[in-house]
């Protein structure tokens, strides 16, 4: 069976797409620019929407050679902005949500890739198949019409075995998360700073506050993760945090990516804690940054404990039929 490789696939983008191409810059600088722009186009699998458009930026700011300020540089100087002029306003509004609810996804299969793409040095990798290409910079392109799948979780069980906890148990948990925080952090603060620390208005009140107050949460809360898999509240309410793709605890990396990706599910109102209620699998936005899960800690206790006892029989009867055999020999 044939497999497309890069230049065939570039031939193929470049006349699907050819009176899109008509109206770019015609300069030697745009055209080397629009070049290598294309490939990664194709190499991450981005079509010529706006969304894809979009994508394409994400993709090759985290996931290429070329980074954030020489791509912009280079979107200028190619006079590339023109070309989303001929869009309407509600072409516009529904593509920047759509950006919005996928900007998660993406980002986090960029920062995952094993290696960054070549921006411009890739000419090794013409002849090379698409397939190929990713699978060795570890590419995962996001399907439009399917992007909020997840393409791991029958890895570590069957979808109705493992419960996602849903928007409301997991704000309860949140919430008494902060409460108990609070409560263990007054002590400490009041003993410090007196009464007058719950009324001081100024930003910086310390050097402890900065310790108790941004420091040992952090801390803590990654403990909790690495160690109980939850957070108090979680604990209390019967919820997990685990590895999607394993199913068991995060990683170190995962921990930490999770915690900081708190400021990304909190922009935009809130939008990244919000669409926990829309998504299918119940990922929040820093859920799919760090490709974590929260589900309920029975059903994946339930299921470990089977999986274990079925890797027992199997090794019970392994072990018999291997005395059988030796039985029958002797």
């Amino acid at each position: 069976m044939h497999k497309v490789t890069l230049r065939e696939a570039l031939q193929e983008f470049n006349q699907k797409n050819s009176k899109i191409f008509s109206f770019r810059d015609s300069s030697p600088g745009a055209k080397k620019f629009f070049q290598y722009h294309d490939t990664a186009h194709v190499i991450f699998g981005c079509d010529t929407s706006l969304v894809g458009e979009a994508h394409v930026k994400l993709w090759t700011i985290f996931g290429s050679t070329l980074g954030f300020w020489k791509h912009l540089k280079g979107y200028k100087e190619a006079n590339a902005l023109q070309l989303f002029s001929g869009y309407s306003f509600k072409q516009v509004l529904k593509s920047l949500l759509m950006i919005f609810l996928t900007l998660p996804t993406v980002i986090s299969r960029a920062i995952r890739m094993t290696k960054r793409w070549p921006w411009s040095d890739y000419d090794k990798y013409l002849d090379v198949p698409v397939s190929s290409i990713r699978k060795e910079f570890s590419i995962n392109s996001v399907d439009m019409q399917k992007w909020g799948k997840w393409e791991n979780r029958e890895k570590w069980g069957a979808q109705s075995e493992y419960v996602c906890a849903g928007f409301w148990i997991r704000s309860l948990a949140a919430l008494i998360d902060i409460l108990l925080l609070t409560m263990i952090l007054a002590v400490p603060l009041t003993y410090i700073y007196g009464m007058n620390y719950w009324i001081d208005t100024s930003l910086f009140k310390g050097y402890w506050y900065v310790v108790l107050s941004f420091v040992v949460p952090v801390i803590l809360t990654l403990w909790l993760w690495l160690m109980f898999k939850a957070t108090p509240g979680k604990m209390l309410l019967g919820l997990e945090i685990v590895d999607a793709k394993t199913g068991g605890k995060m990683s170190l990396k995962q921990a930490i990516v999770r915690y900081f990706a708190y400021i990304l599910s909190s922009v935009f109102v809130m939008l990244g804690f919000v669409w926990i209620a829309f998504d299918k699998q119940k990922q929040a936005w820093h859920d799919r940054l760090a490709n974590s899960v929260v589900i309920y800690k029975s059903n994946n206790d339930r299921n470990n404990n089977d999986r274990n006892n079925n890797d027992r029989n199997n090794n019970d009867r392994n072990n018999n039929n291997k005395n059988n055999k030796q039985g029958k020999e002797s």
